[in-house]
Order: structure tokens, then C-alpha cells, then sequence
């Protein structure tokens, strides 16, 4: 167990491009299974091997400047996500957009109809 952990050490590990390489592989691994097609079993494995390239790498800064690259690529689809979930989520708040600015606005949960000013054009709407 100590020449293992002492091999392991000073190595960069998972993080999320790893995720990502590792949950593709999987998706072709099944693909494969049922596919019955051999060429899947070998994209699998490059990306496999990638997946462990970068996983026992020692080369942290390069592994580093990698994964901002892909998740600054990922922001654009993820960020959306989680700004929904997040809304899903509060159940202390409203949220809706001004008709004149389209400014998101988040207001107190209420009953009735409320009279909403906006913070930034000023203007007052019911909702």
C-alpha cells in the first residue's frame, strides 16, 4: 500500500476534463456493447488513455492551464444550468424580467399582484 501511495504521489489526479474524458468513454464502452463495432472499443481507449495521461501526469501547470481552457469553453452552456437549478432552488424569491430593460429582477415571493420598480431603468410594473 506505501509503494503505491508513494508512486502516486506529487501526480495532478481527476478533475473536470478527467470527468468528462472518463463519462465519454463510458457512453462508447455501452455504445460499443451494443453496437458490436471494434472501432468504438479503440476511440474508448484513446480516450481512456488520455484520461490517465493527464490523471498520473507530474506536470501540474499544464494540466491546470488545460482544464481552464476546457471549462472556459464549458462556461457558456453550464452557466445557464446552474442559474436555473439555482432559481428552482430558492423558494424565498421570485424571479422575472422588466418589459422595458430585460433586466432579471428578483423579488420576495408574495401573494397577489405586486407592484415591481426596477433597479436599474427605474420604471414600475405589476406582476
Amino acid at each position: 500500500m506505501n509503494k503505491i501511495k508513494s508512486i502516486l504521489t506529487g501526480r495532478y489526479g481527476v478533475d473536470q476534463l478527467n470527468i468528462v474524458l472518463l463519462v465519454i468513454a463510458l457512453i462508447i464502452i455501452i455504445a460499443a456493447f451494443f453496437t458490436d463495432r471494434e472501432d468504438y472499443i479503440i476511440l474508448c481507449s484513446l480516450f481512456l488513455g488520455t484520461y490517465l495521461y493527464r490523471a498520473c501526469s507530474k506536470q501540474h501547470i499544464v494540466r491546470y492551464k488545460e482544464n481552464a481552457f476546457f471549462m472556459k469553453l464549458l462556461k457558456p452552456i453550464i452557466k445557464p444550468v446552474y442559474i436555473k437549478f439555482g432559481r428552482i432552488k430558492d423558494k424565498e424569491h421570485q424571479y422575472c424580467h422588466c418589459p422595458f430593460c430585460n433586466q432579471t429582477i428578483s423579488v420576495k415571493r408574495q401573494k397577489g399582484k405586486v407592484t415591481i420598480a426596477c433597479p436599474i431603468c427605474k420604471a414600475e410594473f405589476k406582476k
